[in-house]
């Protein structure tokens, strides 16, 4: 992730912008509908949906897919692939569209130069919550940390 602190923010520019497309709320909200009113079941689902919709792969050259688009593609039965920030600013998206504060994380390993992972965290009642939809925890290890807020 050369350059993390320009691709945090290209990835929040382009998560903003596509909160505006109807696609993102309307999926977020049939999320929603099976979440019995629990910010945090909601992002637990929201990640399983993902899960269940991407396929991770690892991208070279590193491309951005924007979360409408891979909605769309989702939406006319097709397979989409990305990695980490594809993965980020979907969920993302799908927490924005309902009012939800979200921030990126870009994690890197302690004294190296090249941040390798990022996921995003939901605010939830004085508390970042990270929502990774590639892997269930930072391994164990010392990491410095880049966010940005959303």
């Amino acid at each position: 992730m050369a350059g993390t602190q320009k691709t945090l923010e290209t990835m929040r520019d382009l998560t903003l912008a596509s909160v505006e497309d109807p696609i993102v709320r309307t999926i977020a909200l049939g999320i929603w509908s099976t979440s019995k009113g629990d910010v945090l079941r909601y992002a637990g689902k929201v990640r399983a949906w993902i899960q269940q919709r991407v396929g991770f792969v690892h991208e070279y050259p590193e491309q951005l897919h924007r979360p409408e688009w891979m909605l769309r593609e989702i939406a006319s039965g097709r397979r989409v692939f990305g990695d980490c920030d594809d993965m980020s600013m979907l969920s993302a998206a799908l927490l924005l569209a309902l009012g939800n504060n979200v921030r990126f994380t870009a994690v890197k390993p302690k004294g190296t130069v090249e941040f390798i992972h990022v996921f995003t965290e939901l605010w939830f009642k004085d508390t970042w919550y990270m929502l990774d939809c590639t892997a269930d925890e930072i391994p164990p290890g010392e990491w410095e940390l880049l966010q940005v807020e959303v």
